[in-house]
């Protein structure tokens, strides 16, 4: 999403086709009328509507009443769009290059695009197959449907290979829309093949990586872990009659148990954190009231065994607080940061809460947003900014005393990857970063950061935390629950992966 935001940024200084009249009312058809049990299938680059929002105003496909691309999808069969269709629902959410486009590859990559629009300039053959990374022999350019993954030779690509790329996603992005108007016409036959396509499962899982299959109903939107067990919160929604719920998992279990602990009437246990005693942090937040100044907000710390043992009123810390936070952590003195999350045009700002909830210090965040906050192997806190307009990533410490951003290490992150959205400590590292594409490791004062695990090697899931041992986090889901005339649709923890980078 930061990626597209980037996008939508520089489209608003720049001409772009202009759309039907009707097209608005077309797609929000399409939404009103797909079933909600249906929406899960619709997963890459997130959704339908937004493959095709992107497909008219961004990609070659559409960008012009006739053009040669234009022309050449529609030579497409229909065979060959229905299986780009169904292979995309099933993939990755994004897609991932194996390796960084270097040289001049990224200017060529845009000339070649738009000599393939108006001058009809196509690749002489077509992009690889292949079912696993073992199989790609670091020839050519070569595609793993599965994980969306690109394999790059490690030299500069030839205008043929980069060719083959702008082809593929061409037809790929075509072929959505086309699946998607089928869809809407009532085309049951692929429907139903929609419903019975189920991401593969590549072998991406070693020797010191565990998976827990959770027996539960438990849903989870937040995770935070101790040297003794993984915790996890849901929001209010229907299928706990409206309740949010805390839930605790010890290590070689396979069944989480529901935390006697009860929240106040209007809010959500929202971002969660452990300090190195085991005790759980949890922020409440007024979920419907984000971005309104004086809603309720509290602070709780949770023992081990359930209690309660503190309760911050945060609106005693902040009045101007806006209620949904972004990311929290707690150092190794007990010390809490929490980062909130950036609303309208306000600016965010990062509050240190002492061991007794009341205010130690507020640092401004001025030119970005923070959206990764964790423990290094130091005790520290550290961050990951994504900085000014074009999100750029920037691991940064905190100088508490001063009340500032204190050491920073630029440029160590690949940028244009979207937001780094989890760090702390690594099991042989400083830092362990997850960004949504790659894990990283970091040491402190190196040059670069170290890409340990790429997409097609990660679970088809979302990284929810960092254990202390420096394993990650995944959750896989299931089965949507809600109903369609449920305010918010739920997924059902399917499996918990815990991996080694």
């Amino acid at each position: 999403m930061d990626r597209l935001d980037k996008k939508l940024k520089q489209m608003a200084n720049s001409e772009v086709p202009e759309l039907p009249e009707d097209y608005d009312e077309y797609i929000e058809q399409i939404l009103k009328d797909l079933p909600a049990r249906r929406i899960r299938h619709i997963t890459w680059k997130g959704a339908f509507l937004l493959a095709a929002v992107i497909s008219v105003m961004l990609s070659c496909t559409v960008a012009a009443a006739v053009n040669y691309a234009r022309e050449r999808m529609e030579e497409m069969n229909e065979k060959e769009k229905e299986s780009l269709f169904l292979e995309a629902q099933s993939s990755a959410p994004a897609d991932f290059f194996s390796r960084e486009l270097e040289g001049g590859e990224e200017e060529r990559l845009e000339q070649l695009r738009n000599a393939y629009v108006n001058e009809g300039l196509f690749p002489v053959g077509e992009l690889k197959r292949i079912e696993d990374s073992s199989e790609y022999d670091g020839k050519g350019v070569a595609f793993m449907a599965s994980r969306s993954a690109f394999f790059l030779p490690e030299e500069e690509m030839s205008d043929e290979e980069l060719l083959q790329i702008i082809d593929f996603m061409a037809k790929r992005e075509y072929s959505m829309g086309e699946g998607a108007k089928q869809i809407e016409a009532g085309n049951t036959e692929l429907t139903d093949q929609l419903s019975e396509a189920e991401k593969p499962a590549p072998a991406f899982l070693d020797a010191g990586d565990e998976v827990i299959a959770c027996k539960t109903e438990m849903t989870a939107f937040f995770a935070a872990a101790s040297a003794d067990a993984m915790y996890f919160s849901d929001l209010r929604d229907s299928l706990n009659g409206n309740r949010t719920s805390l839930f605790r998992l010890e290590y070689g279990d396979d069944t989480p148990e529901r935390m006697d602990v009860e929240a106040p009437e209007n809010m959500d246990f929202t971002m969660l954190a452990t300090d190195d005693k085991g005790n759980l942090f949890v922020l409440l937040s007024d979920m419907s009231a984000v971005g309104e100044k004086g809603k309720p907000a509290q602070l709780w710390k949770v023992t081990p065994q359930g209690d309660v043992k503190e309760r911050y009123n945060l609106l005693g810390v902040d009045d101007g607080w806006g209620g949904f936070p972004g990311v929290m952590a707690v150092d190794s003195e007990g010390k809490c940061y929490v980062a909130k999350s950036r609303y309208s045009d306000k600016q965010q700002e990062v509050m240190i809460l002492n061991t007794d909830g009341t205010l130690f210090k507020s640092i401004p965040i001025k030119n970005g947003d923070i959206r990764a906050l964790g423990r290094g192997k130091d005790g520290r806190v550290y961050g990951v900014l994504m900085e000014g307009e074009e999100y750029i990533p920037t691991v940064i410490a905190f100088d508490r005393e001063k009340g500032t951003i204190g050491e920073r290490y630029e440029a160590v992150l690949p940028d244009g990857q979207g937001a780094y959205s989890l760090i702390g400590a690594g099991t042989d590292s400083d830092l362990l970063i997850w960004g949504g594409l790659c894990v990283y490791s970091y040491d402190l004062g190196e040059e670069k950061a170290v890409r340990r695990l790429a997409p097609y090697e990660l679970p088809a899931g979302g990284a929810e935390c960092i254990l202390p041992d420096g394993r990650l986090l995944f959750i896989t889901s299931k089965e949507l629950v809600g109903g369609e005339d449920a305010e918010m649709v739920s997924a059902r923890v399917d499996k918990i992966y815990l991996m080694r980078p």
